[in-house]
């Protein structure tokens, strides 16, 4: 019997570490706008111009944007999902493109533009490992005007994910995983740097500041010109 207890033991912490969900509800709620609006069905979507047209087509009409479409992303399985529900399964508010026949001015310090060539990644016009995305999200938000390039302080901040519009869709998966990823651990630095606690121990008011400082600005953009990153020897 005693064998058998210490077989069971081990078994059920392993079944418990399976089941943890990736992100915890506070890194969740990180990614939650009261902005969200219309939910994303990808089944006729399937690259980075049907993506933008449909955003076109639906926010473009009226010149505004009262309400933001919404993507799922399944972080268990790293790619964006049909909407549904599930302790993996994460909401993230998409901020449509400017309208074709309309102009505006960016503070493109405040906008951390990472573009993807094929297997190639350029953040900020220096080329990076495609796997090496996530710190770079920290660089963007916490920077506090140490590098020109990058924001002069955590507020309002957005992130464009750029690549040819003939891009599959399936193709930004491991890119949006990096940004998700990024922009929690960004965030959990800001807390300890700002409270001096963890994201978890913060009181409520305290998260709510948080939120709204490092308010989540994610964009989808393609050039006219299939976008070519320049390779030096």
């Amino acid at each position: 019997m005693k064998r058998f207890l210490i077989f069971i033991f081990p078994l059920m912490l392993l079944m418990a570490s399976c089941s943890k969900p990736e992100l915890n509800e506070r890194e969740k709620a990180l990614f939650l706008a009261p902005v969200f609006g219309y939910d994303i069905y990808l089944d006729s979507i399937q690259t980075l111009e049907d993506l933008i047209f449909y955003f076109d087509n639906i926010y473009c009409e009226h010149h505004e944007v009262k309400k933001w479409p919404v993507m799922y992303f399944d972080l268990e399985q790293n790619k964006l999902v049909n909407p549904s529900q599930g302790e993996n399964i994460l909401a993230l508010g998409i901020e449509p493109s400017p309208c074709p026949d309309l102009m505006f001015e960016y503070d493109y310090s405040r906008i951390l533009e990472i573009l993807k060539d094929g297997y190639n990644l350029e953040v900020e016009e220096v080329r990076i490992e495609p796997d090496s995305l996530t710190p770079y999200i920290s660089k963007q938000y916490l920077n506090f005007g140490k590098d020109p390039k990058y924001s002069p302080d955590p507020a309002n901040n957005g992130i464009w994910l750029i690549s040819n519009k003939d891009d599959k869709l399936e193709n930004l998966n491991k890119y949006l995983a990096q940004i998700i990823r990024g922009y929690v651990a960004m965030a959990r630095e800001y807390a300890l740097m700002t409270y001096g606690k963890s994201l978890e121990d913060l009181s409520d008011a305290q998260f709510n500041e948080l939120h709204r400082k490092l308010a989540f600005h994610l964009s989808f953009k393609y050039s006219d010109e299939p976008p070519q990153i320049k390779v030096g020897f």
